[in-house]
């Protein structure tokens, strides 16, 4: 069993989509990350069937990717985490 990764509160954006509810856009952004200087560029990580943004992998994935100094934004698609409620 491996837990989750802590991470910090993401930013959030709702994207609705007409009849299929909405898709949950999730950002988060390295320690060192720096507005003025730094890429806008943005890793994009799409959790799997059964799983959401909140999953092991998905979670884990993205701690390293901001440990590594990647900006990153996960997605939860329709019928998937909030998106589900």
């Amino acid at each position: 069993y491996r837990p989750r990764a802590v991470l910090p509160i993401p930013d959030q954006a709702v994207v609705p989509l007409p009849e299929r509810g909405a898709t949950y856009l999730y950002r988060n952004q390295p320690a060192s990350y720096d507005h003025s200087t730094s890429s806008r560029e943005a890793i994009f990580l799409i959790h799997g069937l059964g799983s959401s943004h909140n999953g092991t992998y998905m979670t884990g994935v993205c701690d390293q990717l901001l440990n590594s100094g990647y900006q990153t934004i996960r997605v939860d698609v329709p019928g998937a985490g909030k998106s589900y409620e």
